[in-house]
C-alpha cells in the first residue's frame, strides 16, 4: 500500500508511488521543484538495467541549464549534449549544441539575437568554433570564435537583409578565394581582398595559398565613395567586340605609372584599315570631330562638319590647321620696329606660350634689328655667313637643335617682312633716281 502524500510547512507536497517510492515534489501551486545548491534531475525509463543509459538535467552556478547523457547508475561524469546559457532576468543568451545534430524539420531559435555555434565533433577545448548569429537589422553573420565561447567573435561573412525576403548584399569581411571545385592541389585560384587604404585587390594564387600571388587588378580607393584609379600591374587587357566608355565629364588620362622609367601606350588592331587609334569628339562614332591614326593611312583630323579629304597615305598628316608654338601670333615686331622705332617686348612676352617667360623670336630680332632693317647690312650678313639672319646655319642644325614648324614659319614671316622693308627702301631710291633723271 502506498504511503499517503504529505505537505511541508513551506507548501511543498511529497507524492509517493504505489510501491512506496518517492515520485515527485511539488510546490503549493502544483509546480515540480528540485531544490539544492546545484540541482540535478535524472530521467530514465522505469525498469532499466544498470547498464542502460540515462539523461541528466542540471543547473550550474551561472545558472546555465545543461543536458548530459550518463550511465543510469549515476556513477560516471556525463557527456554534455546541450547547454542553455542564462542571461539577465529571464533571458537566455544562447543555446549551444555540443554534438552533431541532424535536423529533419524546421528549427527556430526565438532568442532576441539568436546564435548557433558549430564545433567539430570530438574537438578539444583549444579547438576553434564557428558562430552564426542574427543582429537587429536582421543581418546574418558568420564569425570565428573559440569553442569555449569565451573569446570575442571575429566576423567573416555578413548577409545583409533587405525588405521582405530580399537580400541587399553579401559582405566578405576577410579575404576570400575562388577556385574551381573540381581542381586538384596543383591548380590555380584567385584571391580577392581589401588592402591598405581600402583598396580592392585581385590576386592570382596557387590554390594551396602558400605563395604570394601576383596582383592582377587593383582598385585604388579615393575619398568618400570614389575610386581614384584602376591599376593593372601585370598582364594584358583584352577587349573582344566591346568598348571602353568614359562618361560623366571631366578629364581622362591614359599614361604610364607615375615614376616609371619607361613606358608606352600601344593600341593595335587587325582591321582592313590596319592597326589604328581613333579619338572621337562626341559620345559615339557618329560624331564628326575625330582624329584617326592608322599605320597604313597616316593621321587624319576631321573637321567639325565634314571630313576634309580623308587619308592621304602612310606617313601623312591631313588636318584643317596645325598650330605649332603659337605660330599664329605672327612676327609683326619687324614692322613695329620700322614704324615706331622700337619693339614693345613686354607686350610680346605676355603673348608668349605659358611655359615661356619671353617671346624668343622678338627678343632675338631686337639683337640684330638694325642690321635686318638695312639692306646693305642684311646683304653683307648672308654673303659672309651663307644663311639668312633669322635662321640657323647648316652646321648649327643638329640632332639636339632642330626648330619646330612653328618656329620656322615665324622666322619665314619675319624674313618676308624684312624683305618688304628692303623693297620699300629700294622704292625710295628708285623714286630719287627718277627725280634726278627728270631734272
Amino acid at each position: 500500500m502506498a504511503l499517503p502524500d504529505f505537505t511541508t510547512q513551506s507548501g511543498s507536497t511529497y507524492k509517493t508511488n504505489i510501491d512506496g517510492t518517492l515520485a515527485a515534489i511539488t510546490d503549493g501551486d502544483g509546480n515540480l521543484r528540485v531544490e539544492s545548491a546545484f540541482p540535478e534531475f535524472f530521467m530514465y525509463r522505469t525498469g532499466e538495467a544498470a547498464n542502460e543509459g540515462a539523461w541528466q538535467w542540471s543547473v550550474d552556478s551561472n545558472p546555465n541549464l545543461r543536458l548530459q547523457s550518463i550511465n543510469d547508475d549515476l556513477s560516471t561524469d556525463g557527456v554534455e549534449v546541450l547547454k542553455f546559457e542564462r542571461g539577465v532576468g529571464t533571458a537566455v543568451d544562447q543555446a549551444v549544441l555540443l554534438i552533431p545534430v541532424t535536423f529533419e524539420d524546421n528549427v527556430i531559435f526565438t532568442d532576441v539575437f539568436p546564435e548557433i555555434f558549430i564545433v567539430r565533433s570530438g574537438a578539444a577545448s583549444n579547438e576553434k568554433a564557428w558562430r552564426w548569429s542574427v543582429d537587429s537589422s536582421p543581418h546574418l553573420i558568420l564569425s570565428t570564435i573559440e569553442d569555449d565561447l569565451s573569446a570575442g567573435a571575429v566576423p567573416v561573412l555578413k548577409v545583409l537583409r533587405g525588405t521582405g525576403t530580399a537580400v541587399d548584399g553579401v559582405q566578405f569581411l576577410a579575404p576570400f578565394f575562388i577556385t574551381e571545385p573540381s581542381e586538384g592541389a596543383d591548380e590555380k585560384t584567385w584571391r580577392i581582398y581589401v588592402g591598405v587604404g581600402g583598396n580592392l585587390v585581385f590576386r592570382a594564387y596557387e590554390d594551396d595559398l602558400s605563395t604570394a600571388g601576383d596582383i592582377a587588378m587593383n582598385f585604388i580607393r579615393g575619398t568618400g565613395d570614389t575610386v581614384s584609379e584602376v591599376q593593372f600591374p601585370t598582364g594584358d587587357i583584352n577587349i573582344v567586340n566591346g568598348d571602353i566608355h568614359f562618361s560623366g565629364g571631366g578629364t581622362y588620362t591614359i599614361r604610364p605609372t607615375d615614376g616609371a622609367s619607361d613606358g608606352q601606350l600601344t593600341i593595335a588592331g587587325d582591321s582592313s584599315l590596319g592597326p589604328s587609334i581613333i579619338f572621337y569628339g562626341g559620345f559615339s562614332a557618329t560624331k564628326p570631330d575625330s582624329i584617326h591614326i592608322r599605320t597604313n593611312a597616316g593621321v587624319v583630323v576631321e573637321g567639325p562638319t565634314e571630313p576634309i579629304g580623308g587619308a592621304k597615305g602612310i606617313g601623312s598628316i591631313n588636318a584643317k590647321a596645325v598650330y605649332d608654338d603659337n605660330v599664329l601670333l605672327g612676327p609683326d615686331y619687324v614692322l613695329e620696329y620700322i614704324v615706331d622705332g622700337f619693339v614693345d617686348i613686354a607686350a610680346w612676352n605676355k603673348r608668349s606660350p605659358a611655359e615661356q617667360t619671353e617671346y624668343k623670336p622678338a627678343v632675338d630680332f631686337i639683337k640684330q634689328a638694325a642690321m635686318c632693317s638695312d639692306i646693305e647690312a642684311f646683304t653683307a650678313f648672308w654673303r659672309e655667313h651663307k644663311h639668312l639672319p633669322a635662321f640657323l646655319s647648316t652646321k648649327d642644325w643638329t640632332e639636339d637643335v632642330r626648330p619646330s614648324h612653328g618656329e620656322i614659319c615665324t622666322l619665314l614671316i619675319e624674313t618676308t617682312e624684312c624683305l618688304a622693308v628692303h623693297n620699300a627702301q629700294l622704292l625710295e631710291r628708285v623714286k630719287k633716281l627718277e627725280k634726278g633723271t627728270q631734272k
